[in-house]
C-alpha cells in the first residue's frame, strides 16, 4: 500500500488527507497530513517501491502542544511509561517536551481497506 491508495481511502471516508513529498538524501520521502478528533496526525510510508504504491511501512504519530500551563514533566514522563508498557505504540516527548505517540505498521504483505479504515 502506497500513498495515493490510503489517502484515496482515507477520502472516501471524510478524513482529509494531503500528500506532502520531501527529498533527503536523494530519496523521496512521502507523508500524509490529516487529522482526527482534533488532533492532527501524520502518517509517512518507507522502503517504498514502484513510484511509492508499494510500501513495507507506514508509520503514523501524533503530537501535542501544551496551551496555557504545562503538566508536570515527571507526571507526564510517568503517564507516556505506562502507555508504553500497556500499549502497542511507543510514546515520547520531544525535545520541547511535547508529548507524541507513534505507531508503526508493516504493510508489506498488504492490508485491507477495511482493516485500514
Amino acid at each position: 500500500m502506497g500513498p495515493s491508495r490510503i489517502a484515496g481511502l482515507m477520502k472516501d471516508n471524510g478524513y482529509r488527507a494531503k500528500i506532502e513529498i520531501t527529498v533527503e538524501d536523494g530519496v523521496n520521502n512521502y507523508t500524509i497530513v490529516s487529522g482526527a478528533g482534533g488532533s492532527d496526525f501524520w502518517i509517512q510510508f518507507y522502503d517504498c517501491t514502484d513510484m511509492a504504491e508499494n510500501c513495507e511501512k507506514m508509520r503514523f504519530y501524533v503530537g501535542y502542544n501544551f496551551e496555557g500551563e504545562r503538566p508536570d514533566a515527571k507526571m507526564l514522563l510517568d503517564t507516556l511509561n505506562v502507555w508504553n508498557f500497556e500499549r502497542f505504540s511507543k510514546a515520547f516527548m520531544d525535545p520541547e517536551d511535547h508529548p507524541f505517540i507513534e505507531f508503526t505498521v508493516i504493510s508489506s504483505h498488504g492490508i485491507s481497506d477495511a482493516n485500514f479504515i
